[in-house]
This record gives C-alpha cells, sequence and structure tokens, in this order.
C-alpha cells in the first residue's frame, strides 16, 4: 500500500449524506495521514521521479 498513488473508497449512498461526511472526514484525518497524504493546497500533484532521479 506504501506505493500506492490511488486509493478507492467506495461510499455506499443508502447511509445518507451526514453519514458519508464523517467516513470522508475520518479517512481525511486518520488514514490518509498514516499513509503520509497530506493535502494539496499547493495545485496539481508532481509524481516523483520513478527510480528516485529526475529523467529517469
Amino acid at each position: 500500500m506504501e506505493a500506492a498513488d490511488t486509493v478507492l473508497l467506495t461510499i455506499p449512498s443508502q447511509l445518507g449524506v451526514d453519514y458519508n461526511l464523517h467516513i470522508l472526514e475520518s479517512f481525511a484525518e486518520h488514514v490518509a495521514p498514516a499513509l503520509g497524504w497530506r493535502p494539496n493546497s499547493e495545485g496539481p500533484v508532481q509524481p516523483d521521479p520513478i527510480g528516485g532521479r529526475p529523467g529517469a
């Protein structure tokens, strides 16, 4: 999971908007930081170069 750049989170619509918001907020607060993710407040994210070297 450490190398993943995408996680699919399925939110069931039957639970309602308030509960779905709770699920998303909990994921953002607890799971995402544990994966090393951080809020994107600086525009589009640029991927790390493969192999750790620019142009590789």
